[in-house]
């Protein structure tokens, strides 16, 4: 966490605890499949997103601001999953496979997931 950053920025917020790559992977597909444009943009629009981000709060911690950024993840309007999955990060530059990408977030979410549990360890008092 960098010192004066703000902890919530703007967008949606998911806590969690515990979860596996692959999790985190079905829900951003879910939100995809939830948030894209249905013809009328009611709920993304082409100059605006939607922003997930995700943030570990260790397990028996209510206090959100406690909660350390996992990744966030972002939805634009007008771009398929497979668009979706190489705008956002934890990818090689150039990749286009569907499952390739899916398993490469999955991946990402777990590293980063790992590095937020550390950080939380590292500054317990």
């Amino acid at each position: 966490m960098h010192e004066g950053a703000p902890l919530f920025d703007q967008g949606d917020f998911i806590f969690l605890h515990e979860a596996r790559g692959a999790d985190a992977v079905d829900l951003c597909r879910a939100l995809h499949a939830l948030y894209r444009p249905q013809g009328d943009d009611t709920l993304l629009t082409e100059a605006h997103g939607r922003r997930i981000t995700f943030y570990y709060l260790p397990e028996g911690t209510e206090e959100q601001a406690r909660a350390v950024p996992i990744m966030t993840f972002y939805l634009r309007a007008g771009e398929d999953w497979a668009r979706t999955l190489y705008e956002n990060p934890g990818h090689a530059s150039g990749e286009r496979d569907v499952a390739l990408l899916e398993e490469r977030l999955a991946e990402y979410f777990e590293v980063r997931l790992k590095a937020a549990k550390a950080y939380v360890r590292e500054h317990q008092k």
